[in-house]
């Protein structure tokens, strides 16, 4: 079924799948046009512009683009609003670029401009999203993207609240606190889901029998973003005035359930499915860069308590590039050799991916402008492996 719907392109995944790659070569001309300007801080608006590039243009358009092609499959049930995919992709798009250029700071114009357009296109997606969803228990893959597309709703809000700050008023709350769990249910709850869900059709696609993902990561990622959303809640009608370092512990604490979750519990289950590299029923370099994905998760969470012990800029931006081009990156790229394979082989992308993530921490570390100039032309050939190839009719 997965084959017939690649042909018939009649799943409203293909605009999605084709924008990722065009979001990474932005992010690299990005890189190319401010250098290390760029990596110096997290909070820089260039940095914030050159993120989301990633964040919402790579891992978002892949993960809403796996879903169309995926879950009704998965589900057996017919997709509803077909006819809204297109329209959700085109505002989503032009939300997207807006935001990225106006977090980039060139003037506020943008970021309202974005706002108007990403909330009549998250509409089109999570209104026929929710309702093919409706109803879904089971753990993975099916209750997996249930489980990533609430998380996406969740964070899709929690963003556009938070942009209203970027576009010159009033931020909601304290703002560390804010992204910080911004951040944490989308790494975590959004990616993590879409992971889960993503490996499981692969296995299921192939013929193989997985051993089912344990109830308990779907328990305890739904219960740390129900913490986290509580906790937002609470500072918001003024009930966590507290020190900024004792709010971001709050947070933490919060957001611990589905970091847990999804750092650990579910890498475990993945590397136990992909195990016997010989037999595995997954093609090998496929299985190579599912392994490569899952293996970032620890490595964030490892990377997330470096940067909270160092609290400079630098381990932040390096924990950056770790969490959003290593685990929700890789993530996005298995996805898309999974549904819409490009021309080159897993090992080549891998490759390529993997070099752009060594430059770009070593451009970060070093506050190179040559090494963060390289690292935005190396995104810029890399997002051109990645375009799919044409599916035959």
């Amino acid at each position: 079924m997965v084959r017939q719907s690649r042909a018939s392109g009649g799943d409203g995944a293909a605009p999605y799948f084709y924008t990722a790659p065009a979001a990474v070569a932005c992010a690299g001309i990005t890189l190319l046009l401010h250098g290390e300007l760029a990596l110096l801080d997290s909070w820089s608006p260039i940095t914030m512009g050159f993120t989301h590039f990633a964040t919402l243009g790579f891992v978002s358009m892949t993960g809403m683009g796996a879903f169309y092609r995926t879950a009704p499959m998965l589900l057996d049930r017919p997709q509803p609003g077909r006819a809204l995919a297109l329209a959700g992709w085109l505002g989503f798009a032009i939300g997207a670029a807006s935001l990225c250029i106006g977090l980039a700071g060139v003037s506020v114009t943008p970021v309202f401009v974005a706002i108007g357009a990403l909330f009549p296109a998250l509409l089109a997606f999570f209104w026929p999203a929710t309702r093919l969803l409706r109803g879904t228990t089971e753990p993975a893959p099916g209750g997996a993207w249930r489980l990533a597309v609430y998380a996406f709703l969740t964070v899709a809000a929690l963003g556009i609240w938070v942009a209203h700050g970027h576009g010159g008023m009033k931020f909601p709350g304290p703002r560390a606190l804010w992204i910080q769990l911004h951040l944490s249910i989308a790494l975590f709850g959004w990616v993590g889901g879409m992971a889960v869900a993503g490996l499981g059709v692969r296995v299921r696609d192939v013929g193989g029998t997985p051993n089912p993902l344990p109830r308990l990561w779907s328990q305890l990622a739904t219960l740390g973003i129900v913490l986290c959303v509580v906790v937002l809640a609470v500072d918001y009608a003024g009930g966590l005035e507290v020190e900024p370092a004792t709010a971001r512990a709050v947070g933490l604490l919060a957001a611990s359930p589905v970091i847990v979750a999804t750092a650990l519990w579910s890498t475990r289950w993945a590397f136990a499915e992909l195990a016997g590299p010989n037999d595995h029923p997954l093609a090998r370099d496929e299985a190579l860069l599912w392994r490569a994905a899952f293996a970032f998760g620890p490595i964030t969470l490892a990377a997330a308590a470096l940067a909270i012990l160092q609290d400079d800029a630098a381990s932040r931006v390096l924990f950056g590039w770790i969490a959003i081009w290593g685990w929700a990156g890789l993530v996005a790229h298995a996805l898309l050799r999974s549904l819409a394979p490009p021309r080159l082989g897993a090992q080549v992308t891998l490759g390529l991916h993997l070099a752009t993530l060594a430059v770009g921490l070593l451009a970060t570390a070093t506050r190179n402008g040559e090494l963060a100039l390289f690292a935005g032309a190396a995104l810029i050939a890399f997002a051109l492996t990645l375009i799919p190839r044409p599916q035959r009719a």
